[in-house]
């Protein structure tokens, strides 16, 4: 896709917005039965983010566009990322600029090692240029300026955390048009209800963001999958305002953060012991989605999400809505990418 709904919506963003296409869009919406009758409920959608691009799918890539955009006209030379050993973001953030030639050193911080952390760790390791190793998160400022110390003489583009950022937040605003469109053409009823994983918030915001933006009905419950310390109410209020702020400045609208507030549904009940620690209900999750309906989660995100979405469905919801579940993880195979 040469372009995006929200230029469309928001012309001005054409011209103030810097961006680069990486994905496929719009990605499927698809019913998924067998889970809508085990909850007894209307029905049960699930948009397939997790084929966002046939080089990486996921979440990130809708971010990537508009930061991989914003690096090319820097003329960036050099990008500088950094999450946990395994982040998927980081994953992406190399993938992409390996497609646009662009190298990426990685600053990566110690976390549970359970073998989905240590597989995407190994992948994180080939497709780098460089890797900087760090034993503690409360490292990372270190680490960050002494990167940036070390490449001075070079165009550093420096990535937010998890791609989220007030202009990366455009991606996920441009989703739920996306969706929006979807809805209209009749390939799923409007939601009652939007379940996905937050982590650092950018996707959860984006979507909150364009339901308030495009007044739509739709309930969205983000299931916190990291730390508390780190994806917290008044942290995502805190990117909310900013984000909402910049869309205002390059959009020409009069959106009011306050508004947005007011949707914020942030449930903690399903992280376990912390970022990446396997919970029993996510692994049943894993497991029933795989057997019933050939959808691959994964125990560090979208279990845990889906875990939550289908407790708060049988607990607390009437049976006669409509679900949709936002699939953020990767499904592509990755295993014969490396840098020499």
């Amino acid at each position: 896709m040469n372009s995006l709904p929200i230029f469309k919506a928001f012309p001005k963003l054409k011209e103030t917005v810097p961006w680069i296409p990486l994905g496929d869009f719009p990605t499927r919406v698809s019913s998924l039965s067998r889970i809508s009758e085990t909850l007894s409920c209307q029905s049960f959608w699930i948009k397939r983010d997790s084929e966002s691009s046939s080089r990486y799918g996921g979440n990130k890539v809708r971010k990537l566009e508009f930061e991989f955009g914003k690096a090319i006209e820097r003329k960036a030379e050099m990008i500088l990322a950094y999450g946990s050993l395994g982040s998927n973001f980081t994953i992406a953030t190399c993938l992409f600029g390996k497609s646009l030639k662009i190298p990426t050193h990685l600053i990566l911080y110690d976390t549970v090692n359970t073998p989905f952390v240590m597989a995407n760790f190994k992948h994180n390791c080939e497709i780098a240029q460089g890797v900087t190793r760090i034993r503690s998160i409360l490292s990372l400022p270190y680490a960050v300026s002494r990167e940036l110390w070390r490449h001075r003489g070079e165009r550093v583009y420096l990535m937010p955390p998890g791609g989220s950022s007030p202009l990366s937040t455009l991606g996920y605003i441009n989703a739920m048009l996306e969706l929006k469109g979807q809805i209209h053409d009749g390939d799923l009823p409007m939601p009652d209800y939007i379940f996905l994983p937050v982590g650092t918030g950018g996707t959860f915001a984006g979507l909150l963001i364009a339901k308030v933006l495009f007044n739509l009905p739709i309930e969205i419950i983000g299931i916190a999958v990291v730390d508390r310390i780190i994806t917290n109410s008044m942290v995502i209020k805190l990117f909310i305002y900013r984000a909402v702020r910049y869309f205002n400045r390059v959009a020409g609208t009069n959106l009011k953060a306050t508004e947005v507030f007011k949707e914020l549904h942030l449930d903690y009940r399903f992280l376990g012991k912390g970022y990446a620690h396997p919970t029993d209900e996510a692994n049943w999750a894993k497991d029933l989605l795989k057997r019933e309906e050939d959808v691959i989660l994964d125990g560090t995100y979208t279990a845990k999400a889906m875990a939550g979405a289908m407790e708060i469905i049988r607990t607390d919801l009437e049976p006669d809505k409509n679900i949709l579940f936002w699939h953020s993880f990767n499904s592509q195979d990755i295993s014969n990418d490396s840098i020499s």
